[in-house]
């Protein structure tokens, strides 16, 4: 019964005609079209940029009707601006790393507060100019501080009691010069007394506050002390007469003196706002 029934199989597939022509174009067909569906499938939908099309929401159609899953762009493939966008952004990093070395950030500090000083100093010279001048670098200096924590610049608010009695004695040291002169006039005029505030503050900021720190963690004390008392006295070289910039270099160093030993600059700035309006 077992080799009847397989020989009524063998006869039977033996005796099967084969498909027509047409069926076999139409599975030639098919076939051709699912190989090239499914290279579409593979290729990522993405416009000319190598983002994602936003027009075409949905599934992707295919030939044929069918509907697949939208592949993601390549990942390797960078568009145009990327490779800018990552050049623009290393080069930050290396101009942060740049100016994180102390050397480099005291540089910077230096040519930034003298170039802002002797600018003012120029505007000043033209007739009306003197108060915005003043109030304008007054500002320009204070940003010279931008990043510094207020500890490294001395302006705690600890024991803010004897910083304010510290500023008032520096401020009597500081007017010893215009006592001893008769025609000194005891109080600026209105706007001139505000703007001159304004630039004291920059000025203590900047010198004794952002420079000095810089220079001491390149040098220590003898750096900050020394070459914030010269930047100082350098910056007030276009602003005051040559007869003049030895008392400017002593007033500097006392007030450099000073933030050393208290790791104050409230006092400073106290004194020098003070010295302003009266000088």
């Amino acid at each position: 019964m077992r080799s009847r029934g397989r020989g009524k199989a063998q006869r039977a597939r033996q005796g099967r005609r084969p498909p027509p022509a047409r069926w076999q174009a139409a599975r030639v067909r098919v076939s051709a079209g699912g190989e090239r569906a499914g290279r579409l499938r593979d290729r990522a939908e993405v416009n000319r940029r190598g983002h994602a099309s936003p027009r075409r929401r949905g599934r992707a159609v295919e030939p044929g009707g069918r509907a697949g899953a939208r592949v993601p762009p390549d990942p390797r493939r960078i568009p145009a601006r990327r490779p800018l966008q990552c050049l623009f952004g290393a080069g930050a990093a290396d101009l942060t790393a740049l100016l994180a070395r102390p050397a480099v950030r005291a540089g910077v500090l230096l040519a930034y507060v003298l170039l802002l000083e002797w600018t003012r100093a120029l505007v000043a010279t033209i007739p009306g100019a003197v108060v915005p001048a003043l109030l304008l670098g007054g500002a320009g200096l204070v940003l010279a501080a931008w990043g510094w924590p207020a500890e490294r610049l001395g302006l705690g608010t600890s024991r803010l009691g004897l910083r304010l009695v510290g500023g008032f004695a520096l401020a009597a040291v500081l007017l010893l010069p215009a006592a001893a002169r008769v025609s000194a006039v005891p109080i600026l005029p209105g706007a001139l007394a505000i703007a001159a505030i304004a630039v004291s503050i920059g000025e203590e900021v900047a010198f004794r506050g952002a420079l000095f720190a810089a220079l001491e963690d390149i040098g220590g004390a003898p750096a900050a002390v020394i070459g914030s008392t010269l930047a100082w006295t350098a910056a007030h070289a276009l602003s005051h007469p040559a007869e003049f910039l030895p008392a400017v270099a002593a007033a500097g160093l006392l007030l450099a003196m000073w933030r050393l030993v208290f790791r104050d600059l409230v006092g400073p700035i106290l004194a020098h706002a003070i010295a302003d309006t009266a000088l």
